[in-house]
């Protein structure tokens, strides 16, 4: 069977380059090199200043693997968990879609990995709305150990193949992990879109045109649950608990999940996550505000435009901070 990655290639080494927690002040270090006749992924994993990843990635590249079902990694490690991470253009940057094993220590292995073991993430939380990996829009693999695990690691990878049918993957060495048995300490805390059953409830400005539009187009995942909407301008046990917590209504709609209450382009990203992509609006708004990093430069925006509105409209603020006189 043709490989689609050769790691026995010296060359190819020199296609991957290093992506670790140091973009988070982190101290981790990682490499992939030539070595005996295989490609090496190794460094160095610390949980020092609050990192605790490392990871390599190769150069884009069109892989082409429709039909397929699945890809089989030939590895040698060291008893510690990896991941085997897929990049497409159906998630934001920074998103990818994940497989975990764990070969035993000094072990060559065969592991396959079916497409319906990858699930998509970001920053070890699973993004519940995101599509099916697609493996036609497959544009870049990458490696990737977050096990909370100080000290050194390594993995030898011989080859990565496509798998051309179920039957492959029944004549594997070895299973990917479950994905209820991976641990998600690499995800920020209390982060995570809700299961069915938690409580939705979005306070929005009842009186902003633009916002009253919003909610309305805005459809969210059915098995999410049911979106409360509350009207900032009126009073509520909601509204009452915001000003509590000193959550300012003029400064964005704010979204409860849970227990916990989100504000502003926080608000905007996470309930995005929540909503379909059904429809040119909420297509629209996905591809605006999924990514964290777009929100946060796209919402300081928004809300000018909502200020000069209700200014031109001549509609009072909220106020829900201020103090009754």
């Amino acid at each position: 069977m043709p490989r689609l990655i050769d790691f026995q290639d010296p060359e190819e080494s020199t296609r991957w380059r290093p992506i670790n927690d140091d973009v988070m002040d982190g101290v981790s270090e990682s490499e992939m090199r030539a070595e005996s006749g295989v490609s090496v992924f190794t460094g160095k994993l610390s949980l020092d200043h609050g990192g605790g990843f490392a990871s390599v990635r190769r150069e884009p590249q069109d892989y082409r693997l429709a039909g397929r079902a699945g890809l089989q990694v030939e590895v040698r490690g060291d008893g510690r968990r990896y991941q085997l991470r897929l990049h497409t253009h159906q998630l934001f940057d920074g998103a990818a879609y994940r497989a975990v094993f764990q070969p035993p220590a000094g072990e060559w292995q065969c592991i396959a990995l079916p497409w319906g073991v990858f699930e998509p993430v970001f920053r070890g939380r699973v993004l519940e709305d995101a599509p099916p990996l697609d493996p036609e829009d497959i544009q870049q693999v990458g490696l990737l150990i977050a096990d909370r695990r100080a000290g050194p690691f390594r993995l030898e990878i011989a080859g990565l193949e496509p798998l051309d049918d179920a039957d492959q993957a029944a004549e594997s060495d070895a299973r990917p992990l479950a994905a209820d048995s991976v641990a998600t300490s690499d995800a920020p805390m209390n982060q995570g879109t809700p299961s069915s059953g938690r409580r939705l409830r979005l306070v929005y400005d009842g009186a902003c045109p633009i916002c009253r539009r919003y909610v309305r187009w805005q459809r969210i995942r059915r098995e999410v649950g049911e979106l409360e909407l509350i009207d900032a301008r009126q009073d509520s046990e909601a509204r009452r608990e915001l000003s509590a917590q000193g959550i300012d209504l003029d400064q964005g709609f704010a979204l409860q999940i849970g227990d916990r209450w989100y504000h502003g382009g926080d608000a905007l990203h996470r309930l995005t996550l929540l909503s379909t992509r059904s429809g040119v609006f909420n297509r629209l708004m996905y591809h605006l505000f999924a990514s964290p990093q777009r929100t946060d430069h796209l919402y300081p925006w928004l809300k000018a435009c909502r200020n000069g509105l209700l200014r031109m409209l001549g509609i009072s603020p909220i106020g829900n901070l201020r103090r009754p006189k």
